[in-house]
């Protein structure tokens, strides 16, 4: 009995701790995957962002583009000229 005691001991003793850091392993295996999916998201929303910038500086160039071309345009439309 002893020795069946002691055997089951030690496979407990082996068995508890494997169980503990599958657990253990599981939980923060989870947390990471938290962890990398608010990650992602935030990442997306950064991206995001950036191609709202863009757009806005592109929109702003090819509006200045085109107030350039108006300017360029109509200015000599506009200036009187010189008579001779």
């Amino acid at each position: 009995m002893v020795v069946l005691l002691s055997t089951s001991r030690v496979q407990w003793c082996s068995w508890f701790p494997r169980r503990v850091m599958v657990w253990v392993s599981l939980v923060f295996g989870r947390m990471s995957l938290k962890k990398e999916e608010e990650r992602m998201i935030e990442d997306s929303e950064r991206e995001r962002e950036r191609e709202r910038e863009t757009e806005k500086r592109q929109r702003k160039r090819e509006s200045w583009e085109r107030k350039r071309v108006c300017v360029c345009v109509t200015l000599p439309l506009t200036t009187p000229h010189k008579t001779h």
